[in-house]
């Protein structure tokens, strides 16, 4: 039941890693928002653009009507993004009173697509590091280096680690 529950998990983290890896490489072209405003007068947005996910929630000074609405246009030279260390930005604001029509309030968060990957690509890749140790196990390999224990059983001559000697002996 554990494994079945760590290679499901390993196969999602896997799907999650491809999917990002998609929408990176479409973010170096295309801006895709989907913006959602809701009555109490917020408004919400989650932009894709420039290798980033960018998530904005605005307070209005006048409420809206609840609508939801995704736009997608080609990424032009003068769309910036802002990034902070290793991409990562965070930004709670206020407005000025002096400047008219400007929200009361916004916070913006932008995470960068290759932290997203990273995270998607640690299961699977402790998922495979398992199975590789294993599969020397099996051979009659030295589970840390993959020297030949068929010799020396009790002990790897290489790194010195001690080997399971029923293992060695089946294979």
């Amino acid at each position: 039941m554990k494994r079945w529950l760590l290679n499901l998990a390993a196969a999602l983290s896997l799907t999650l890693l491809v999917a990002t890896a998609a929408l990176w490489v479409r973010s170096r072209f295309v801006i895709d928002s989907y913006l959602t405003w809701y009555a109490d007068g917020t408004e919400r947005v989650l932009t894709s653009a420039r290798g980033q996910v960018v998530l904005r929630k605005i307070w209005l000074k006048y409420p809206s009507a609840p609508t939801a609405e995704f736009r997608s246009a080609r990424l032009t030279e003068g769309y910036t993004t802002r990034t902070g260390f290793a991409g990562f930005f965070v930004e709670d604001g206020k407005a000025t009173p002096a400047i008219p029509n400007t929200p009361n309030r916004w916070v913006i968060i932008a995470i960068p697509y290759w932290s997203i990957a990273l995270t998607g690509a640690a299961l699977p890749a402790i998922v495979l590091r398992r199975r590789l140790g294993a599969r020397r196990q099996r051979s009659g390999t030295c589970a840390a280096c993959g020297y030949d224990l068929r010799a020396t059983p009790g002990r790897c001559p290489e790194c010195g680690t001690a080997a399971d000697v029923k293992a060695i002996i089946a294979a």
